[in-house]
């Protein structure tokens, strides 16, 4: 079984002081904290993974999904597991809540729902990794060690559709495309498609039209 991440324990602690109420059974699975009543699974990695034991446990219970996205690393790489993690560098990596999207997609079809809250929590951490030998077909040249948390920059909690609107740049003038939402917000083409698939999932957006084949969207608040 993996070692829980340093990120993880210091999450759980942050939403359930007491320790009686972290890693607590409800039914078949178990849950990470509860607070007043409501569970709450913190999830570092893909949401996907959870989409089923969300579904399940938002039949009889108040759900809380806590979701950190990276901001910024600060990298400790060592050669091997004998040697010393060098002084930490920071990371070129810059994240965003664009880049949440990537992960809330898998649970639209879960969100919205009147048991169910996110929060997106924009983080800082610092990540220890150790270098693997190289391979031709590894996409990665590490293996992650640890990740800890190092300030919470913002917190972003979603409730209905319309919460999703504080994780983007403001819209062009409706009714617009995607290419028009990529050009105002400086994005790739396929990360504002994907964006749109989200907002129109969960109701926010809808389909008006076509404008040189390409999709009209219209903010149901427009």
């Amino acid at each position: 079984m993996r070692r829980e991440s340093t990120l993880h324990q210091q999450l759980k602690l942050l939403y359930a002081k007491s320790a009686e109420r972290r890693e607590v059974r409800v039914g078949d699975y178990r849950v990470d904290a509860i607070s007043r009543g409501t569970l709450i699974e913190i999830q570092q990695s893909g949401l996907s993974a959870i989409r089923h034991k969300i579904q399940t446990l938002l039949q009889d219970h108040r759900v809380l999904v806590v979701k950190p996205i990276v901001a910024t690393r600060m990298l400790r790489t060592r050669q091997n597991a004998q040697s010393e993690y060098a002084a930490p560098r920071k990371s070129p990596y810059r994240g965003s809540w664009l880049d949440a999207f990537d992960e809330l997609m898998h649970l639209f079809r879960v969100f919205p729902h009147p048991q169910l809250k996110i929060e997106l929590l924009l983080v800082d951490i610092e990540e220890d990794r150790t270098r693997k030998a190289r391979h031709r077909f590894r996409r990665a040249d590490h293996v992650v060690d640890d990740r800890r948390l190092l300030q919470i920059r913002e917190r972003c909690l979603l409730r209905t559709p319309a919460d999703l609107e504080q994780l983007v740049p403001p819209f062009p003038v409706a009714p617009f495309t995607t290419a028009e939402l990529a050009l105002a917000w400086n994005v790739p083409r396929w990360t504002a498609q994907k964006i749109a698939w989200c907002f129109r999932t969960v109701g926010a957006w809808a389909p008006v039209g076509f404008s040189k084949r390409s999709v009209l969207y219209l903010p149901h608040a427009a």
